[in-house]
């Protein structure tokens, strides 16, 4: 009995070492670990922070109206403040300038971010140069209060 006991105590000595390698493996995890960890809450940080912007654009009053332009250009211009509903039963609004009877009609949309006074000295050109109808809708989540 007693070369087995000593037997036993050797191979419970060494199953308590880890190679070298493996303890520099673990100690390489421990240690790299809260790094990766906040790395990977900054990119989720700065993802919903991206999210977050992307889904609410920024509101600011328009850039020019009708009325403001008519004031700056001299040219009097028969702009129109138009609503309708949509399918979904909610409100749009837009500007409207008729161009000749019968003439095609032009809808001008505007950048996201922006509404539908950046959009307003090209459908002006447009008219003016071709008479067709010119329609500048505010996109929803877009425009002055309320929001479309």
């Amino acid at each position: 009995m007693g070369p087995k006991l000593s037997q036993t105590r050797v191979d419970h000595h060494y199953q308590n070492l880890m190679p070298p390698r493996r303890r520099f493996g673990k100690r390489l995890i421990r240690s790299l670990l809260p790094i990766v960890l906040v790395i990977v809450l900054a990119l989720l940080g700065s993802l919903a922070f991206i999210v977050y912007c992307v889904s609410r654009p920024t509101q600011r009053p328009y850039l020019v109206t009708a009325q403001s332009f008519t004031n700056i250009s001299g040219r009097v211009l028969k702009i129109t403040d138009e609503t309708w509903a949509n399918h979904d039963g909610t409100r749009a609004r837009g500007w409207l300038l008729k161009g000749a009877q019968g003439a095609p009609a032009v809808v001008l949309l505007h950048r996201y971010g922006a509404d539908r006074s950046y959009a307003l000295n090209l459908g002006v050109k447009i008219n003016e140069t071709t008479n067709f109808t010119i329609l500048w809708p505010d996109l929803r989540g877009h425009g002055m209060n309320p929001l479309v």
